[in-house]
């Protein structure tokens, strides 16, 4: 992985971290209220609970729901069936996984560029 790979890992991580994950059907409801009838924001707010799954938790992309890029109430509908599969996926003593902001083999990569650029 290149330094560059694990750099933009390391801030989406420590961006998503701070987001809270739907770890049940209530959580979900209580998420879809926030929001009203705003579509956009809701829309968001789903796209963001399937990336925490894979960026905090480590949860494979093959087994969450794929993204898509519409906003509309037919978008939302989808997306909100298939979250509510992959919502119980995090158990309650679910940990998100541990990640440093500059991982140590970035900085070893890096080192040894530079020692064989000299």
């Amino acid at each position: 992985m290149s330094t560059f790979a694990c750099a933009t890992c390391a801030v989406k991580y420590s961006g998503y971290i701070k987001i809270e994950p739907c770890r049940s059907l209530v959580a979900l409801t209580v998420l879809r209220a926030q929001h009203g009838t705003d579509f956009k924001a809701f829309a968001e707010a789903l796209h963001d609970q399937i990336r925490v799954r894979v960026y905090v938790y480590k949860t494979k992309a093959a087994d969450l729901p794929i993204i898509g890029s519409g906003s509309s109430e037919g978008a939302m509908q989808r997306l909100v069936i298939e979250l509510r599969a992959v919502v119980a996926m995090l158990s309650r003593g679910a940990r998100p996984r541990r990640f440093h902001t500059l991982p140590a083999r970035c900085t070893e990569h890096r080192l040894s560029r530079l020692r064989t650029s000299t």
